[in-house]
């Protein structure tokens, strides 16, 4: 699959790296896809874009939303925070985000070392 798709605009098909590309958010018949310098509104149905994007990479958290993966920053039960913008996570899609990503549930405090000495146990003698 490649890293990149091309998007008509302005009369030019402009490529857009998959690395670049934040979110995409549905509005009626067209699409936002917010990358991290441009923003582009196609016309397309976000079930469309969906398909063509590898599903590794990115998530549909809404039905009017896609994040990439890369860019999600930190999330709760209902909302994920992407380019510093909170957006909102649809009750049927938590399950699929929380199945994506690796989530380490942590209730204790370790220092640098005692993270060490877990992963590096020392030699027996």
């Amino acid at each position: 699959m490649p890293d990149f798709l091309y998007v008509k605009y302005q009369g030019k098909h402009c490529r857009i790296f998959l690395t670049e590309l934040q979110y995409l958010e549905a509005e009626k018949r067209y699409v936002r896809l917010v990358t991290e310098n441009k923003t582009f509104l196609i016309e397309s149905s976000l079930y469309k874009i969906e398909s063509l994007l590898p599903s590794d990479q990115f998530c549909r958290i809404h039905k009017s939303y896609i994040i990439s993966l890369q860019h999600a920053g930190q999330f709760d039960a209902n909302t994920v925070t992407v380019a510093n913008r909170p957006l909102p996570i649809g009750r049927h899609y938590r399950s699929i985000l929380e199945s994506k990503v690796l989530v380490i549930n942590s209730r204790l405090s370790l220092t640098g070392k005692e993270i060490n000495d877990l992963f590096n146990p020392p030699a027996e003698d």
